[in-house]
Parts: structure tokens; sequence; C-alpha cells
């Protein structure tokens, strides 16, 4: 695991499933200050630079973040569930499925808001599938209020 908040590698060694996400900034904004700003967001939320940025372009401006789904509903109201992964042929006359043992994430709502600090800063954000903390499981543990 990346991350260096030890609430996250706590979770993450217990076994619940992170979420990672792409952050894409608006052209003016710096991806340090950005970043810096959304670490102090949250114990449960962390933000990386983007191993894609290339440090001569200026037009770079994306982030890289590791979240629960609690830390994203309660900053950014971004609300995302554990589902079971369709498995068979997704043709009604041929069956279709799922497979009971593996798990992904599916948005339910989309970023809502934007807390203060990062207001006006950030064009879009949107899930990385599988994250580098998830290994297909379901998300049994909670903490917080849930969601």
């Amino acid at each position: 695991m990346k991350s260096k908040k030890s609430f996250l590698v706590c979770l993450a060694t217990l076994g619940k499933p992170l979420i990672d996400f792409s952050i894409h900034l608006q052209p003016d904004q710096s991806c340090d200050e950005v970043m810096h700003l959304m670490n102090e967001l949250a114990d449960d939320l962390e933000i990386f630079p983007s191993p894609y940025n290339d440090p001569g372009d200026s037009e770079s401006h994306s982030l890289w973040g590791t979240a629960t789904r609690e830390a994203l509903a309660r900053e950014f109201g971004w609300i995302i569930h554990r589902v079971k992964f369709r498995a068979g042929n997704l043709e009604p006359d041929q069956g279709e499925g799922t497979n009971q043992n593996y798990f992904h994430w599916e948005e339910m709502t989309p970023v809502q808001y934007y807390p203060e600090s990062i207001r006006g800063k950030i064009k879009s954000m949107g899930i990385d599938q599988p994250g580098a903390d998830d290994d297909g499981q379901d998300d049994v543990i909670t903490y917080g209020d849930s969601i």
C-alpha cells in the first residue's frame, strides 16, 4: 500500500477495499497546492501526484487519490457502493448472473460538492478500477456514520 496515513493503512490491512480515483484540476491550479489542501481534509483520504504528469508540461493537471467510500461521501457527497461483479453473458436470453465472491465499485451519485478549501480548483473526479487495495472483496468494514 502506498499510503502514509496510518488510518488508511490500518483499514486496508484489515481488508477494507479502498477506492482509487483520479482528479483532474482546472488549468490554472497547482498540483502541489491542491494535493496539500485535499490531504488536510481527512485521515481516510490521501492524494498523490499522478505518475502520468509530465513535469515539463504545464498542461499536466492530474492527481491520484485513495480513500474509503465513507470519506468520499462525507467530503464530496459522492456515493459509491460495492456491488457484486456480473458474470456470464449479458444477453438476457442467454443467461446472466453475478459472481458471489467478487465485487467492484459502482457510482450511485456523482460528486455533489467540493469542500470550500478546494472549490473551483477541480474540473472532475472519477473512480479507477480496480484500485491498488482492492482484491474484489466485499466491503464489510464500516466506521463512522454508515452510508
